[in-house]
C-alpha cells in the first residue's frame, strides 16, 4: 500500500495532490504536473494627494518573471521614477510611482556648481549643503 503526497514547491501548483495505490508485482510510474502561479502586478500613477493622474498599468507574470515598466510622461509632472523594473515575488504586488509638480511639490536647484557635475532636484523643506 502507498499513498504519496506531492511536494509543495513555492510558485508552482499541482494537479494530482495525493498519489496512492497498491503496490503490485511491475513498475508504476505517475506523473504530477506543475504549473507556475501566476500573480498580478500593478502599477498606480499618482500626484502628491494621492490623485490617480493616468491610468494604472497591470500584467499578470510568474514569480521569479523580470518587468521593465516605463513611465507616462504627464504633462506638468515629473518623477523620479522614469523605469519600474524588478522580479515578480510569490505574491501580487503594487507599486506607485509619484508624480511631482515643479514649483509646488519641488525646487529645482539650477545655479549649482559646474565642478560637481550633478543636478539636484529637492523637496520643499529638504537642505543642500
Amino acid at each position: 500500500q502507498y499513498n504519496i503526497s506531492s511536494p509543495n514547491i513555492p510558485g508552482y501548483h499541482y494537479d494530482t495532490p495525493k498519489v496512492s495505490g497498491t503496490i503490485g508485482d511491475r513498475d508504476l510510474v505517475y506523473n504530477v504536473i506543475y504549473t507556475a502561479e501566476k500573480y498580478h502586478l500593478r502599477i498606480r500613477y499618482v500626484d502628491t494627494d494621492g490623485n490617480e493622474l493616468y491610468d494604472e498599468y497591470n500584467e499578470t507574470l510568474k514569480a521569479g518573471d523580470t518587468y521593465f515598466v516605463p513611465s507616462p510622461r504627464i504633462d506638468g509632472y515629473t518623477t523620479r521614477t522614469e523605469l519600474v523594473a524588478g522580479t515578480m515575488p510569490n505574491s501580487d504586488k503594487t507599486i506607485t510611482v509619484v508624480y511631482l509638480r515643479p514649483g509646488k511639490d519641488y525646487i529645482s536647484i539650477d545655479d549649482y556648481d559646474p565642478a560637481l557635475g550633478i543636478t539636484v532636484n529637492m523637496n520643499i523643506g529638504e537642505c543642500f549643503e
